[in-house]
């Protein structure tokens, strides 16, 4: 009796290639049990791993430093264009991750700041040239030093987690030629409304910004909503600035940055959108 070998599939590779994207694309964890499958299925799901890579625990990080050891430093560089490290360390391994991923077009920090600029982070920062930086979580708990956000990032959004927001802080954005959108997140209550739209028509004249999006983390209560709209009624207001835009922030700005990266949208479009509906209803006026 003669025995055959059947093929699982026999489908046009780029019929398959669509197929084991569209998965990977659709599902993390699927795409990494994909590059289990084969060597060609590894090279078709690889980009798509790499594109996005979310580092949440110190084992994730050292899982991630020795899996691009055994990459090519160009793979790294091209392949790697968002980046979120919400490990705490070792700071040592932070710092060889974001130098290797040189490529990256929006970093995530959610370590410590200080500790990182003991250790020269701020010239591995500016070495990658960034667009978008995103400070969240603790990074800045302790405070945090402008010399570790690029000169080329034109995208900011700094997670306040103090009780109190310094305008001494703010003012050092001065320094940042490139920045053209902000982001502010900071817990209901921390500021008064007034004082917190004054500070950033300041800096909006200052560095000449075309938007600064306040997301107001809260529990989405009366209160909550009430801040948001007091906010937005004084940015409309003579003393305001139409570029301020606020809105209550995410349950979490880590899952946000993440979504927003893997879908290719920007945390701040939907505040764009806003100022140029005021634009429009100004010109009207007019």
């Amino acid at each position: 009796m003669e025995l055959t070998t059947k093929r699982p599939f026999d489908f046009p590779p780029e019929i398959l290639r669509d197929v084991f994207e569209l998965a990977a694309e659709d599902h993390r964890v699927t795409a990494l049990s994909l590059q289990l499958v084969s060597s060609w299925v590894r090279q078709w799901t690889d980009p798509i791993i790499y594109h996005t890579v979310v580092l949440e625990t110190n084992k994730a990080l050292s899982s991630f430093l020795s899996a691009i050891s055994r990459k090519s430093t160009d793979f790294i560089e091209m392949r790697v264009k968002h980046l979120g490290i919400f490990a705490m360390g070792p700071i040592h391994h932070i710092d060889k991750v974001i130098s290797a991923c040189s490529g990256v077009k929006s970093l995530a920090c959610g370590f410590p700041l200080p500790g990182y600029a003991r250790i020269g982070g701020a010239k591995t920062v500016k070495s990658i040239e960034p667009r978008e930086q995103h400070l969240l979580g603790v990074s800045c708990r302790d405070g945090w030093d402008p010399s570790l956000i690029g000169a080329s990032v034109t995208h900011l959004r700094i997670h306040i987690t103090g009780n109190t927001m310094d305008p001494e802080h703010f003012s050092r954005l001065r320094k940042l030629k490139s920045l053209s959108h902000l982001a502010i997140v900071y817990r209901r209550g921390t500021s008064d409304a007034a004082v917190v739209v004054a500070d950033m028509r300041s800096l909006v004249d200052t560095l000449g910004l075309e938007l600064v999006l306040i997301q107001i983390a809260g529990s989405g209560n009366t209160a909550h909503e009430n801040e948001v709209k007091e906010l937005n009624w004084l940015a409309e207001s003579p003393k305001g600035d139409i570029r301020l835009v606020a809105e209550k922030a995410p349950i979490s700005t880590v899952r946000e940055w993440e979504w927003a990266s893997r879908s290719g949208s920007g945390i701040w479009d939907r505040a764009g959108k806003e100022v140029h509906r005021r634009r429009q209803r100004l010109s009207v006026k007019a």
